[in-house]
C-alpha cells in the first residue's frame, strides 16, 4: 500500500509541483487549498503524512497542526512537515510547538523534501506502507561505436546521469562479454565477481544477483562482464535476457552496454 500524503497549500503552482513530485515517487496524494479543508481531510482521508503551509485561508498552519495534535490522541501520530517562506527562528519554533515534526523553508529542493518524507514515514507510518515508488523496471541498451568510451571521471556516463540527475536506482551491465572493459576503467580488478558467477550457479535468483553486483561510489550498481574471453563462453545467448528480467524487478533502470559488433 502506497503512503498517502496530504498537501495543504493555497498556492496552486506549489500544489501542482508537490503533487507531481510525489506522484512520480509513487505516493498517493490528496490536496486542500485552505486550513479548514486540510483539517477536514485529515479526518476523512487518514493521510500517512501532511505537508502543511503556514500561511493559509480560514485556519493557518499553526492552528491546523494544533487542532490535529489535540484530537488525534496518544494512540496515533501523523507526521507534519511545515512549509514556509519565513526564515526566522521564532517561526520555526512556533511551528514545532504547534506540533510539526519538521520544517522546510521555501524554496527547497525536491530531493530534500523526499528525504525528509521518507525519514518521517520510516518513524511513524505503519509497516505495510510503501515509503517510495516501486522499481520502474526499464531496460536501456547503449550501443557504443568507434570512439565511445568512459571519460576519466565517469560522471557523464548515461547510467550515472540517470542516478544523479533523476534520483533513480540504476544497474549498469557490461554486456560486452568477450572484452568487457568496465572493470578496467573503474579499476576493479579481476577478483571481482561477474555474470559468470550467476550463470554457473545451480539456480538464478535475485539474491544471487545481489551478491554478484558491485557497488560503485557513483551510486550505481554494476554487473561485470566475464573476466576473460575464455570464461565468456560460459555465458550463453539466453542468459543475458534472464538476468535482465531479474534486474528489472530490482531497479528503475537497467542500462546494458553492448559493443556495436556484439552478436549477443
Amino acid at each position: 500500500m502506497a503512503a498517502k500524503i496530504l498537501i495543504v497549500d493555497d498556492d496552486p503552482n506549489v500544489q501542482r509541483l508537490l503533487q507531481y513530485t510525489l506522484k512520480q515517487e509513487g505516493y498517493d496524494v490528496v490536496t486542500a487549498a485552505d486550513g479548514a479543508e486540510g483539517f477536514r481531510l485529515w479526518g476523512t482521508e487518514a493521510p500517512d503524512l501532511i505537508l502543511l503551509d503556514v500561511v493559509l485561508p480560514k485556519l493557518d498552519g499553526y492552528q491546523v497542526a494544533t487542532k490535529i495534535r489535540s484530537e488525534e490522541g496518544s494512540a496515533s501520530h501523523v507526521p507534519i512537515i511545515m512549509l514556509t517562506a519565513e526564515r526566522e527562528v521564532e517561526q520555526k519554533v512556533r511551528g514545532l510547538r504547534a506540533g510539526a515534526d519538521d520544517y522546510l523553508i521555501k524554496p527547497f529542493h525536491p530531493a530534500e523534501l523526499l528525504a525528509r518524507i521518507k525519514s518521517l514515514l520510516a518513524r511513524f507510518a505503519p509497516r505495510d506502507v510503501l515509503f517510495a515508488r516501486p522499481p520502474m523496471g526499464r531496460v536501456v541498451a547503449l550501443i557504443r561505436g568507434e570512439g565511445w568510451g568512459w571519460h576519466d571521471d565517469h560522471r557523464d556516463h548515461a547510467a550515472i546521469a540517470l542516478h544523479r540527475e533523476l534520483g533513480r536506482k540504476v544497474c549498469l551491465v557490461d554486456g560486452n562479454l568477450q572484452f568487457g572493459d568496465h572493470r578496467v576503467f573503474l579499476d576493479l580488478g579481476l577478483d571481482r565477481k561477474s555474470m559468470v558467477d550467476i550463470v554457473t550457479a545451480p539456480s538464478m535468483d535475485a539474491e544471487l544477483i545481489r551478491q554478484v553486483l558491485v557497488k560503485h561510489d557513483s551510486g550505481v550498481d554494476l554487473l561485470l562482464a566475464p573476466p576473460s574471453p575464455e570464461s565468456a563462453d560460459l555465458v550463453r545467448p539466453e542468459h543475458l535476457p534472464m538476468i535482465a528480467e531479474h534486474l528489472r524487478a530490482m531497479y528503475d533502470y537497467v542500462v546494458i552496454d553492448v559493443d556495436s559488433g556484439s552478436t549477443t
